[in-house]
């Protein structure tokens, strides 16, 4: 598969550093907060970012206030900050090669909440960002009972590192849904509405 294919052309930190910048066009960001993003160490961000920045996909964007370093004579040194290069000649076939395959498989989104959750994740619905939908409410509905919100909150964390870009999720315990399907709740019925995928559905009698 494409994805495969990516991993034997690009190291998996440079992919997820162009994926960030492809996603992100405008934004312009020191090493600190695209490594913060991606969930990875500066070193080998900075050393993809550099090399990036070689063969022009990338370009500086001024400097932050925030200090990188000290130089010899002990004064502070601005951390720079780089921002995707909208002339650079290969940018559209490399947008078409990173973002229209999906860097997560199904069965490896599944495998991510089912190892981290369990069971306790009864329904689990992805639309938006996953199914290449700018316009969705929602990126992913989550439902389940006994599931911890921060680690919750971890899990769409790697995620977001994975595909570059802001993960919005919404969760409900079953109850909550339940309740919310009988009054035909509209913020439910409108990410229902929209094209969307049932990645796991483990309720009962109640189906997305």
């Amino acid at each position: 598969m494409a994805a495969d294919i990516l991993s034997e052309l690009f190291s998996d930190t440079r992919v997820k550093v162009m994926r960030l910048f492809l996603h992100n066009p405008q934004a312009a960001m020191d090493i600190e907060e695209a490594a913060e993003r991606l969930a990875l160490e500066p070193k080998p961000v900075h050393a993809e970012v550099r090399m990036l920045a070689r063969i022009g996909f990338l370009q500086t964007a001024g400097k932050t206030g925030k200090k990188e370093a000290k130089t010899h004579s002990g004064a502070a040194k601005a951390s720079a900050r780089w921002i995707l290069n909208s002339d650079f000649e290969l940018l559209r076939p490399l947008k078409t090669l990173l973002m229209t395959e999906a860097p997560l498989s199904n069965a490896a989104l599944l495998k991510r909440f089912d190892a981290a959750f369990g069971n306790r994740l009864k329904l689990i619905v992805l639309a938006g960002v996953f199914l290449d939908q700018d316009s969705a409410r929602a990126d992913i509905l989550l439902v389940g009972d006994g599931v911890h919100r921060t680690r919750l909150e971890r899990v769409v964390k790697t995620l977001e590192a994975d595909f570059g870009r802001a993960v919005n999720y919404v969760y409900f315990t079953s109850e909550e849904y339940d309740y919310r399907m009988k009054m035909s709740d509209r913020f439910l019925r409108d990410i229902l509405a929209t094209p969307h995928e049932t990645l796991a559905n483990r309720l009962e009698s109640k189906k997305a």
